[in-house]
């Protein structure tokens, strides 16, 4: 994913951008991501993502972070979607006011 982004020619994404949860005394990781935009990839492999419970599981993390980041706008993209690269940097050449 990172890869696709860069050589996209996307700046370079934060690795693991962490956000910290004070009310719940933790923190969540943000596969990559570019802070200062608040837009984030989230890069769900399709076994450990596939199951009810892993869904469910991503819907409230996601709705956590978004919680704690107003704004934020939060890709996710799975292992078949890096076959076709544009469908990763539209979004995100749009999301970071990219032409």
């Amino acid at each position: 994913m990172r890869l696709i982004c860069l050589d996209g020619g996307l700046p370079p994404p934060v690795l693991q951008w962490r956000i910290r949860d004070p009310e719940q005394g933790r923190s969540y990781r943000i596969d990559l991501g570019w802070p200062a935009h608040l837009v984030g990839i989230e890069a769900d492999g399709e076994a450990p993502h596939s199951t009810p419970q892993a869904l469910y599981q991503d819907r409230h993390r996601q709705n956590r972070l978004t919680t704690l980041l107003p704004g934020l706008t939060l890709f996710r993209f799975t292992w078949s979607d890096t076959h076709h690269p544009p469908l990763i940097l539209l979004p995100l050449r749009r999301a970071l006011g990219l032409p």
